[in-house]
């Protein structure tokens, strides 16, 4: 069999305490003798960045549009999606191609819709489960007739809400797991491309849903259920094996492993229009919070695509408060008197009036409005957690590019543990958060472990760029194509 020049195995979620709590309990065999002979790397992130098109550019996202902006904008009414025409402009498998590389893609996270590449390009990232029609994700199209079997069985992104229970849930992350890596093994075997890169997105699913489980699991410890901590322990068998086989099979020269974000539980959330709003900075619209709660259930729906709604209609109905029913992106302020507010993006947009419908703050005034919100969100201690602003500064300061204006005026980095939302009406700017034990009967619906600002990097090789402080994810594109 043809030597494979590398392969990228993109882990959504992975980290090392991910794999600490999963090998303290005897899992990850494979990886662990693999991480024994290579290095692994202590790498940076953009603040509030989307970490796989930064790892698939090696550009900062104001050159490619890498947020979900929040709307009121003058030409868009809602979600302003980040163009994936410009993401694949910058991108490593568009630049591969061009040098003559022969790549198979398959299952690598915000790659939808797909692209013609010099090889073989199977999407993940659409809205979740099966796709309607197999031609929707794979490039070029005629592999949908060569391998309509095994694409039959490929799951685009396995998600909570597309399952009525916590086992359901994770036999799906395992079969898909599973019949990934045969399609992969498949692909890689009869197209022989130069670089493989194949991703799994069950670390970042498993860690959202069940990190307290991962917690027990490391301390060895039996739970009243048993079965969710046995499939959990299953799911990273299989994923294991799944490395190992891909490994040992083709006898890779080059091996990278990466993620785009660590994962850590969930202590608290902070609302951060709530905190906009008692600084002075934000007003709330009390009109809306008037409103019953099918009318705003009607609201929230309607902006959100059909496939969008089941998911929605579901946390509605479970939801005990109406703040949990609002979008976190379409926070209840008074537009008239609100001179800033915040997204779940870890940003804060000045309400300028150049730039959105509603906007009242002139050229002047923008700068002083911004630099006296970073001096407050730097200087604001919470009485029971504390500093909550890891890092606060102005966007210019971490991206540049042709969609700078797009980003948020201002990026933050929050202290491990802490989520943000956008709501208005929550009953306190920081609310602690108790971790959730979900039976086999439970829908795996709310975030016990978010995303911490600590991505993961192996390689098996020395690359020619290594920095004395570590490496970036805008390095990993650069790594590949050397």
């Amino acid at each position: 069999m043809k030597k494979n020049k590398s392969i990228l195995l993109a882990l959504d979620g992975f980290s090392i305490n991910f794999f600490r709590n999963i090998r303290e309990n005897g899992g990850f065999n494979f990886l662990n003798e693999l991480f024994s002979i290579g290095k692994i790397y202590n790498t940076q992130i953009n603040l509030c960045a989307r970490g796989w098109p930064m790892i698939f550019t090696g550009e900062n996202v104001g050159q490619y549009r890498g947020y979900y902006y929040l709307v009121n904008k003058k030409n868009y009414n809602f979600f302003e999606k980040f163009s994936l025409t410009d993401y694949f402009k910058y991108s490593l498998f568009n630049s591969l191609s061009q040098q003559g590389y022969r790549l198979v893609v398959i299952g690598v996270p915000t790659t939808y819709p797909p692209q013609k590449i010099n090889g073989v390009f199977i999407s993940a990232g659409a809205a979740g489960g099966f796709p309607e029609n197999i031609k929707e994700i794979v490039r070029p199209e005629k592999i949908a007739a060569t391998y309509s079997e095994d694409l039959s069985k490929y799951i685009c992104d396995v998600r909570a809400h597309l399952f009525n229970n916590s086992i359901s849930y994770l036999k799906a992350l395992i079969e898909a797991t599973k019949n990934k890596t045969k399609l992969a093994i498949k692909l890689i075997h009869d197209y022989a491309p130069d670089i493989s890169i194949v991703g799994f997105a069950g670390c970042d699913r498993i860690g959202h849903a069940f990190w307290p489980y991962l917690e027990i699991i490391k301390e060895n410890n039996q739970l009243k259920d048993q079965t969710l901590s046995n499939l959990i322990k299953d799911y990273f068998e299989i994923l294991d094996d799944s490395i190992k086989t891909l490994v040992n099979l083709f006898d890779f020269e080059k091996i990278i492993i990466v993620s785009d974000h660590g994962m850590i539980a969930r202590r608290a959330t902070l609302y951060i229009n709530k905190l906009l709003i008692e600084s002075g900075f934000a007003y709330s619209d009390n009109s809306l919070l008037k409103l019953t709660k099918e009318t705003l259930r009607k609201i929230v729906i309607n902006r959100f695509s059909p496939k969008a709604r089941v998911f929605i209609k579901k946390i509605i109905h479970e939801s005990s408060s109406v703040s949990n029913t609002v979008a976190m992106n379409a926070p209840a302020l008074n537009w008239k008197k609100t001179r800033a507010f915040g997204s779940y993006m870890h940003g804060v947009y000045i309400n300028k009036a150049d730039k959105y419908y509603s906007g009242i703050v002139s050229e002047k005034e923008y700068e002083n409005y911004r630099e006296n919100i970073i001096d407050f969100l730097r200087s604001y201690r919470h009485p029971i957690f504390g500093k909550i602003f890891e890092f606060v500064g102005r966007r210019e300061e971490f991206f540049s590019g042709r969609y700078l204006e797009d980003a948020p005026d201002i990026v933050f980095d929050l202290q491990d543990g802490i989520e943000i939302r956008g709501e208005t009406m929550a009953q306190e700017i920081i609310e602690p958060f108790e971790q959730v034990f979900y039976s086999s009967d439970d829908s795996a619906f709310i975030h016990n472990g978010i995303h911490s600002n600590r991505p993961f990097l192996y390689l098996n090789f020395n690359p020619t760029i290594e920095k004395g402080n570590g490496l970036s994810l805008l390095d990993i594109s650069n790594i590949m194509n050397a």
